[in-house]
């Protein structure tokens, strides 16, 4: 399901809290309700990452859960879908990505391939209501997110 190809060779995986910007962004995509949502949100009070290498700033993340967390009955995968701009204006998706009712991933790929500018804010998200194919036709966005 990864889209962004532009990781380093080296993975390091080195799990930590959330940062005050990565609950924000996360915070944006489980606003709006859908089946699972309150268990993923339950779930990332325990939760910490790893952030994705990439050769940009992409911003991705992997989760590590707690065995003991409440699994979510996600109906859709990716379980949340947002769009966003980069500083350069080229558009972005954010997906939230949940494997037998955990979190897993929080991935950031940009449509035409190119590098990320900045890292993704919360700020710059607007949040695709469900059920979706998994599928944004990137062109069909309009620079006024």
């Amino acid at each position: 399901m990864r889209r962004h190809a532009k990781r380093s060779s080296v993975v390091k995986k080195r799990y930590r809290p959330l940062d005050h910007e990565e609950i924000a962004i996360l915070n944006r995509l489980l606003e709006l309700p859908f089946p699972g949502r309150d268990e993923l949100r339950g779930q990332l009070k325990m939760a910490s990452v790893n952030e994705i290498e990439c050769t940009d700033a992409c911003g991705s993340l992997e989760f590590k859960v707690p065995s003991n967390a409440r699994k979510a009955e996600v109906v859709n995968h990716p379980a949340v879908e947002a769009v966003g701009h980069d500083a350069d204006g080229v558009p972005y998706e954010a997906l939230l990505h949940v494997v037998e009712g955990v979190l897993h991933e929080l991935e950031f790929w940009k449509g035409d391939g190119s590098d990320f500018v900045r890292r993704p804010r919360a700020t710059d998200l607007v949040v695709r209501k469900g059920p979706w194919d998994g599928v944004v036709n990137l062109d069909e966005l309009s620079g006024d997110l």
